[in-house]
């Protein structure tokens, strides 16, 4: 990373009061977690199906127990937070008031000590029962190998706090307001291939600095050009940038 880069960033941070990070999938990829895009790409199957249709509202409602199989087989591995997660968390170390709006489902932004996490997409952590909605944690549908509920007298499905294809996204409002009002983004880890994402950026944000982070180029809505671009593997981008923020100035 050139130390122009470095240098524009910590200015940027300095003038920043409300922050918003905005991560897709590329930040949990160091914590071994799979990439969306890269599942969706490939020509994996599971029993026969893609993956882009096993995640999607019609499908589980079909059928439920290849969908629960899926999801306990790429999902459910327990992971822990990468630098890119660290790296976010230390950016409430100076008095901004920072919020994580996140397409992940894994819940690492919140057990890196994030504080304010907005889940598009919802958690993998949590689990309720279709029918008479008792809650279940990852861990407990893991070691009972919950499918159906084991409340008595209830047979319904466990399924997971996520947002499948063609269901709303509950959380759209919430993250709209965060980038309203916003005055600084950093978009990392997110190709903005989805829509909701996508107008949070042309739409809904308002302010004066935005800065992507990728290892790829991302395009960004017109005449929402990023401020700055800094381009290169995000795990590495981050280790570097980590101590820098040292020299960020305090808000009050």
């Amino acid at each position: 990373m050139q130390k122009s880069d470095i240098e524009s960033f910590l200015k940027c941070l300095n003038m920043a009061e409300d922050i918003v990070v905005l991560t897709g999938a590329g930040v949990s990829t160091a914590s071994g977690l799979t990439d969306f895009k890269s599942l969706y790409d490939s020509n994996l199957t599971f029993e026969g199906f893609k993956p882009i249709e096993i995640l999607s509202h019609e499908f589980f409602e079909s059928n439920p127990k290849v969908f629960y199989d899926f999801v306990m087989h790429y999902f459910s591995s327990p992971r822990e937070p990468n630098v890119c997660h660290k790296f976010i968390k230390k950016l409430e170390s100076f008095g901004k008031n920072v919020t994580v709006i996140t397409q992940n489902i894994d819940g690492l932004h919140q057990k890196a000590g994030s504080k304010d996490v907005i889940e598009l997409h919802g958690t993998i952590q949590n689990w309720h029962c279709t029918d008479c909605q008792k809650t279940f944690t990852l861990d407990q549908v893991k070691q009972k190998a919950l499918f159906h509920c084991d409340e008595p007298g209830c047979n319904g499905i466990v399924r997971p706090d996520v947002v499948l294809y063609n269901e709303a996204i509950p959380c759209a409002e919430e993250a709209w307001q965060a980038c309203q009002n916003a005055d600084t983004m950093i978009v990392m880890g997110t190709s903005l291939a989805t829509d909701l994402p996508y107008n949070l950026i042309k739409k809904a944000f308002r302010g004066y600095t935005l800065i992507s982070i990728d290892k790829d180029f991302v395009s960004f809505p017109f005449r929402q050009n990023p401020k700055l671009r800094i381009k290169g593997n995000l795990e590495k981008v981050c280790a570097e940038l980590m101590p820098q923020l040292e020299n960020v100035e305090r808000s009050r």
